[in-house]
């Protein structure tokens, strides 16, 4: 196959190259469900699949504000950002009909480890958050269903530095 129109931005146009650039892309975009239903996104904390979850991710700024007499507005210095929140929240669900008790507990053990976690997932990849700390866990009913329960995580990022006592302080990401 070959490439007519305006030069190809990457160089020479190879389909094969492409494919597997792009294949390689989509892999971070599924998983596969217990079924071998796909699904987008798939969220793993410490090397366990979230079930059906979804996550949002914010970051706050910290300005330090200092109003001037006579001035309009604030003269803005020292800001830093903040650690990143995580809001992950997904369904475990039993395909038996039965209660997802395995799923519960999974996610329990996670949140009773009192480390940071190894986090994989396609939007905290490209953010640069390769570890959390889970902060809080909630279950929530879902009344009628004797086979799904609710569940919600809140976490930060976490990151390794290394403080030197004796000269000024070193931060290595």
């Amino acid at each position: 196959m070959s490439y007519i129109a305006l030069p190809y931005p990457l160089g020479e146009f190879n389909l094969a190259n492409l494919q597997d650039k792009f294949a390689k892309l989509q892999e971070g975009y599924f998983g596969s469900s217990p079924l071998g239903i796909p699904f987008f996104m798939p969220i793993t904390v410490n090397g366990y699949i979230l079930p059906s979850a979804v996550i949002s991710v914010s970051v706050k700024k910290k300005i330090i504000k200092t109003a001037i007499n006579g001035w309009k507005g604030t003269v803005k210095e020292k800001w830093f950002t903040e650690d990143y929140a995580l809001s992950i929240s997904g369904i475990a669900h039993n395909y038996e009909n039965e209660y997802p008790e395995y799923d519960i507990e999974q996610i329990n053990n996670l949140f009773n480890i009192d480390e940071p976690l190894e986090i994989e997932c396609l939007l905290t990849e490209i953010l640069g958050i390769n570890t959390i700390v889970l902060e809080s866990l909630n279950f929530s009913d879902i009344k009628g269903k004797q086979n799904t329960q609710i569940y919600s995580i809140t976490a930060v990022s976490d990151s390794d530095f290394i403080a030197d006592i004796n000269d000024d302080l070193i931060i290595e990401a």
